[in-house]
C-alpha cells in the first residue's frame, strides 16, 4: 500500500530511524498496518530493553502552525498509547511534536508532504 512505500522510503534515507508511522492528512488515528508494526516493536523492544524511545511527530505544511504542532503531538501521543498498550514501559518513552518544523524534503528542494504526516521512532 502507498504508506508502506513511503515509511520504506523514508527508513532508507534516515539511518538512525527504526520506525515510521504515517498518517492521513489531518489525522492522528493509527492504521491497523501501523498498529501491526508497533505491535512488534513493542515486543522487540521489550525483549532486548531498548529502553529510551524518541517519538518524533511531524505534520505537513498545510494548516497554520500552531494546529499543525498540536497535530503532530497528537500524532506522537497516539504511537506512545500503543506502545504502552502493547507493554512497553510509560517512562521509557518521550515524545516531541516537530510540527511543520523540519520538513523532509525531496533531492530538488522541495518538500514532501505526506512524508511529513508522521512519527518517527528512533530506539535506543
Amino acid at each position: 500500500d502507498k504508506f508502506d512505500k513511503l515509511a520504506t522510503q523514508i527508513e532508507k534515507r534516515m539511518m538512525p530511524i527504526q520506525g515510521v508511522v504515517l498518517f492521513e492528512n489531518d489525522s492522528f488515528t493509527l492504521k491497523d498496518k501501523s498498529k501491526e508494526i508497533l505491535s512488534q516493536m513493542a515486543k522487540e523492544t521489550i525483549i532486548h530493553q531498548r529502553n529510551l524511545i524518541l517519538l518524533d511527530g511531524r505534520a505537513s505544511q498545510p494548516g497554520k502552525f500552531d494546529y499543525n504542532k498540536n497535530l503532530s503531538q497528537k500524532r506522537a501521543d497516539s504511537v506512545k498509547a500503543y506502545l504502552i498498550k502493547e507493554g512497553v514501559p510509560q517512562e521509557w518513552i518521550y515524545t516531541s511534536a516537530y510540527g511543520e518544523d523540519m520538513p523532509f524534503k525531496a533531492p530538488d528542494g522541495h518538500i514532501l508532504e505526506k512524508e511529513n504526516r508522521s512519527v518517527l521512532i528512533k530506539l535506543h
